[in-house]
């Protein structure tokens, strides 16, 4: 038997372009009347963005030659400019210069030259952060420095017509693990005939010590249930491994009902306690809930009830609500019992979270139970509890954290001072 292998991973969305150490946005109506905006690209100039993008690149490239993970798993990676190209082979293009419109990750492992990383990239092959004649038509974009206002894009602008750039997925991995087969996996998630987009990696380590690895940027509500469900079947084919491993964007918090019973809870409201759709992930928690399909059939119907109730919320993610309820109903039922036939089969079985667990161990630094790598990075600020987290390293619950975090860059007075909207996910598991 192969001695036990340790793998450290990072996983960060890099959010496009993120305008890193920009001044922030605000709407002003016609009235002049400020609301605060977000950190959308598109509320930034092409200059701000790409002159944000380098020093972030510059940023993270400092952070992760001081962790050193064997994997970097990346979302929302960009390419591409306004103007030129942005298309799948503009995404994997390999120059031998770098410039503004080159894939981020590739400038992130020039960056990371000496540490041995080799790049692999997957094309969602969606154009990010597209602008209309809607877009500022009612409020234009300001900036406002030392309490002056400037303005950015006035109303009825139309900046990015055509898109800033064509995103989609990156990992970076280093030995001792080294890739041995890799998937831009575009898999049908339902009858409707939907897809989702996912980066498959096959790992072997220099102990032969195999992990399949899933680099993931998934959807809302139902959408996301069928994904998960969709995914978990791709990832129970192939060769032998000693487990799964699947980081990323969940773009959802996990399932917690906490104290309330499980019927009470599929009654209430979606968001306080996270989203019901990431079941398929985690099929049973200890002390919060199990849906665990094998041998009852009203769990099945309850979980349908529940994804049911979840599309109608009209106050949670209205945009992911699907209208029409009975494309809801066969959707839902179609995906429960997929999933149900899943776990009978043994094929989707249920994770543990790496940041959830190391709190539970005393395996996150924040709790002070053991000198750990985050001690060399004193720019982060880092944690064990992010209640709003939606990104996660999920793994198989019989191996062991040894160190997992949340983390973002310490700097209070910057006012977009991130290297993303989105912090970092830190994870070291023994694989055994």
């Amino acid at each position: 038997m192969e001695a036990a292998a340790v793998l450290t991973l990072l996983t960060l969305n890099l959010h496009g372009y993120h305008p890193m150490n920009g001044v922030p946005r605000f709407f002003e109506d016609p009235e002049g009347r400020l609301s605060a905006a977000d950190t959308s690209p598109f509320h930034f100039t092409w200059e701000e963005l790409s002159r944000g993008n380098q020093k972030r690149l510059d940023a993270l490239a400092r952070y992760v030659s001081e962790l050193k993970p064997d994997v970097l798993a990346l979302q929302e990676v960009g390419a591409g400019t306004p103007w030129g190209g942005r298309d799948c082979s503009v995404f994997h293009e390999r120059g031998s210069a770098e410039h503004d419109g080159e894939n981020s990750a590739r400038r992130l492992e020039r960056r990371l030259g000496g540490l041995g990383y080799q790049l692999w990239t997957a094309c969602r092959g969606n154009l990010g952060w597209v602008t209309d004649a809607e877009t500022f038509k009612e409020r234009r974009m300001v900036r406002v420095r030392k309490g002056v206002r400037e303005v950015v894009w006035d109303f009825g602008r139309n900046p990015y017509p055509n898109g800033i750039l064509i995103e989609g997925m990156a990992l970076l991995v280093r030995r001792p693990w080294r890739v041995e087969a890799h998937e831009e996996w575009n898999g049908r998630v339902n009858a409707e005939g939907h897809r989702s987009f996912a980066q498959i990696v096959e790992l072997v380590h220099s102990t032969g010590r195999r992990v399949r690895l899933a680099n993931v940027h998934a959807g809302h509500k139902v959408q996301h249930f069928e994904q998960a469900t969709a995914l978990r079947e791709r990832l129970s084919i192939g060769p032998a491994v000693d487990g799964v491993v699947v980081a990323g964007d969940f773009n959802a918090r996990p399932y917690r009902p906490a104290g309330a019973r499980v019927e009470e809870d599929l009654e209430a409201a979606a968001v306080p306690r996270g989203e019901l759709s990431m079941v398929p992930w985690q099929a049973r928690v200890k002390g919060q809930y199990s849906f665990d399909l094998t041998g009852d059939p009203a769990a099945g119907r309850q979980l349908a009830h529940g994804l049911m109730r979840l599309n109608a919320d009209a106050q949670y993610k209205p945009w992911a609500m699907i209208t029409d309820e009975s494309e809801a109903g066969r959707r839902v039922r179609g995906a429960v019992a997929w999933l149900t036939d899943l776990r009978r089969e043994g094929r989707a079985p249920s994770f543990a979270e790496a940041v959830e667990r190391a709190s539970e161990t005393g395996a996150c630094p924040a709790e002070g139970t053991r000198q750990t790598r985050i001690q060399e990075v004193p720019t982060v600020d880092w944690t064990c509890r992010h209640p709003d987290r939606i990104d996660h390293v999920f793994f198989p619950p019989a191996w062991k954290v040894l160190e997992a975090w949340v983390g973002r860059p310490r700097d209070d007075h910057d006012p977009l001072p991130g290297w993303s909207d989105h912090p970092l996910v830190f994870a070291e598991l023994l694989v055994q």
